[in-house]
């Protein structure tokens, strides 16, 4: 059991969804609730001391207990919205943060597999890899990072520049997402492929384990 835990967790909850036709895709319901419910849920049984922020428009709905923002202007990228949701915790120095997209919503379920990762080495950040046929790909939208290095990155110019470019010098920790967790749902078919998913056996059993 990892000695580390989350001081908060970023969920990235805007975009423009261009694959779905426009839709607002924190909003779209999956096996009877939004995408973003989901995500919320799956926090709060992984991360349930952690302060939330949703970087979403104004029209998302979210919870009393979680924090909504927008970067302004808005529409600047992942780490514009990351760092607009950074800024809008209140932690202390050394606290670990976790980011995450409503679209991908399981991933949370990668938290504790990520949290170990801190307690084998020193690390600005612990991260999924995902395996594909093209090879093996770092979720930096999935990682968990140190306050202070998140800090330092967003001290510079953020708007529109690449996670990856500003993460380039960081000591990154790469873990397996030997589950596939980190499932992202970009199409009205992977909308359909993970309502399967969390209405089958497995699904129910996954949520109930947590």
């Amino acid at each position: 059991m990892s000695m580390h835990h989350l001081a908060g967790v970023l969920v990235l909850a805007g975009g423009t969804a261009a694959r779905m036709g426009g839709v607002s895709k924190p909003d779209v319901m999956v096996a009877g609730k939004r995408l973003l419910d989901h995500a919320l849920a799956e926090i709060s049984r992984t991360a349930p001391r952690a302060r939330i922020v949703v970087v979403a428009p104004p029209e998302v709905s979210v919870p009393p207990s979680v924090i909504r923002i927008l970067e302004d202007p808005p529409f600047g990228g992942p780490l514009a919205g990351y760092a607009a949701g950074f800024h809008a915790l209140t932690i202390d120095e050394g606290a670990l943060v976790a980011f995450m997209t409503c679209d991908a919503p399981l991933s949370a379920r990668l938290f504790p597999a990520l949290l170990e990762a801190f307690e084998a080495e020193s690390c600005d950040g612990a991260v999924p890899v995902q395996h594909t046929p093209e090879g093996d790909i770092l979720q930096l939208t999935q990682g968990i990072y140190r306050s202070e290095f998140l800090q330092d990155v967003m001290r510079d110019h953020v708007r529109n520049k690449s996670l990856r470019r500003a993460f380039s010098d960081a000591h990154l920790v790469g873990v397996p997402d030997q589950s596939q967790c980190g499932f992202d749902v970009d199409t009205w078919e992977e909308v359909a492929t993970l309502e399967e998913y969390l209405l089958s056996d497995d699904g129910r059993e996954a949520r109930s384990d947590l």
